[in-house]
């Protein structure tokens, strides 16, 4: 296996996944914590890679947002951030129906 100096941004993330073993239980969970339904939890040391990566690709959106609302301000990010003006929305399968 290659490290981490050698490896592309998106080959690491591909081998994060692949060795994952935390499946839909963990895409629920982050479902049930963005509703509010479940507390964010503080303490990251014990999570496994691919949750820390879940949970950092998650906060890109509002992080962005944050970033253009400092120099536009925030009614004009949350209008570049819609669906009309950002051109990207991600969804992820996994809660039970």
């Amino acid at each position: 296996m290659a490290g981490a100096e050698t490896l592309s941004v998106e080959a690491m993330r591909r081998e994060i996944e692949e060795k994952s073993q935390d499946g839909d239980h963990l895409l629920q969970q982050l479902a049930r914590e963005r509703a509010g339904l479940s507390p964010v939890p503080t303490d990251t040391s014990r999570m496994t890679p691919y949750e820390r990566m879940q949970r950092a690709y998650l906060q890109l959106g509002d992080q962005s947002e944050a970033a253009v609302a400092k120099r536009l301000g925030p009614e004009r990010a949350r209008q570049i951030r819609s669906p009309e003006g950002w051109g990207s929305r991600s969804q992820m399968a996994g809660c039970p129906k």
